[in-house]
C-alpha cells in the first residue's frame, strides 16, 4: 500500500463513520393523504438526503431560518408583486 499513498491514496480505516448529514432542504409529510397540502395539518419534516425526521417544531424552526437566511442574501421582500 505504500505505492498507493505515494499518489495521494490511502487505505481507509476499517470503522468509517458516517459524514454529518447537512439537512439543506426539508419536506413536510402529513399522516393523512386528504391533508396533503394544509400547513395546518403537517405531521411533521423530513429531510431527503438523509431521510431523517423532525417534529413539526424543529422543522418549522428550520425552514423560518432558511427563509430569513434567503431573504437576507437575496434581499426579497416577503411577498412577490404582481
Amino acid at each position: 500500500m505504500a505505492l498507493l499513498s505515494i499518489f495521494g491514496r490511502q487505505e481507509k480505516d476499517s470503522e468509517e463513520t458516517e459524514p454529518p448529514a447537512y439537512h439543506c432542504t426539508m419536506v413536510p409529510y402529513w399522516d393523512v393523504p386528504g391533508e396533503i397540502g394544509n400547513e395546518k395539518r403537517i405531521a411533521g419534516y423530513r429531510c431527503p438526503a438523509c431521510g431523517q425526521e423532525f417534529t413539526i417544531t424543529a422543522g418549522a424552526r428550520f425552514v423560518e431560518a432558511e427563509r430569513r437566511r434567503l431573504k437576507q442574501e437575496y434581499d426579497l421582500d416577503e411577498a412577490p408583486k404582481k
